[in-house]
């Protein structure tokens, strides 16, 4: 595949990593991984982050609103950013994206940098997500431009205003899964494209296999993403060919 584009709908790149318990960690981290980031990542500032957690309990399912301290550090156009929580390192790439290839770098920046600082006993779990956006002229044929979308009758399309329809992949005996959230929304005249690869199964990787499952997972998002668009779409984004 390796499919390069001038235009890409790339918005928002996400890559996160969850430690477990028993990694040593206190209120010092984040200072002492700004002061060794602070020429790439200079801006710093502090957020309260509200998170909606989902659990199932006794067959029931619940929902708890937390509430957690972030730091965040910044490149100086603010294109790329670092988040740091208890036991928590996120790493964004906002637009536009570079490539793989450099944003790989900033992980493994944030994420080495880390463990010179302490030692990571181990990742309960670990993301990678591909946000894109796309905006095409209204009335248009969906399944001209998306491989990936909803069946309705023509007399329904003509009054459609919303759809949010979602999938999920398994991989590696269900160790990973990928869910694919495509939504559309009439008021924004815009489709979204959301790809999230995760470990499904909470604490299996390893360290030492962390940037191998990072290739992997880019890897099976790429395929995601070129086998749920059309050749139609692929013009819209401009192919390098």
């Amino acid at each position: 595949m390796n499919r390069k584009y001038k235009n890409p709908p790339i918005v928002e790149v996400v890559c996160g990593f969850k430690f477990n318990e028993e990694t040593n960690w206190d209120a010092t981290i984040p200072g002492l991984l700004h002061d060794k980031l602070k020429e790439n990542f200079p801006r710093k500032e502090q957020r309260i982050i509200q998170e909606l957690e989902i659990k199932q309990e006794q067959g029931n399912i619940q929902q708890y609103l937390r509430t957690t301290e972030r730091i965040l550090f910044f490149t100086e156009d603010q294109k790329m950013v670092i988040q740091v929580g208890p036991r928590l390192l996120v790493i964004n790439a906002l637009k536009p994206y570079p490539n793989w290839e450099k944003y790989k770098e900033y992980i493994k920046m944030g994420l080495d940098t880390l463990m010179e600082i302490t030692e990571i006993k181990g990742i309960d779990n670990v993301n990678l997500r591909y946000i894109n956006s796309i905006k095409l002229p209204r009335g248009e044929d969906i399944k001209e431009y998306f491989r990936l979308h909803i069946s309705l009758s023509e007399k329904l399309l003509k009054n459609l205003a919303s759809f949010i329809a979602i999938v999920e992949f398994s991989y590696f005996d269900d160790r990973d899964k990928c869910r694919v959230n495509f939504s559309f929304s009439l008021s924004r005249d815009e489709y979204i494209l959301d790809i999230d690869y995760f470990l499904n199964q909470k604490g299996n990787l390893s360290i030492s296999n962390t940037y191998e499952w990072l290739e992997n997972a880019h890897n099976n998002i790429e395929e995601i993403f070129e086998e749920a668009i059309t050749d139609k779409l692929r013009k819209v984004f401009e192919e390098v060919l």
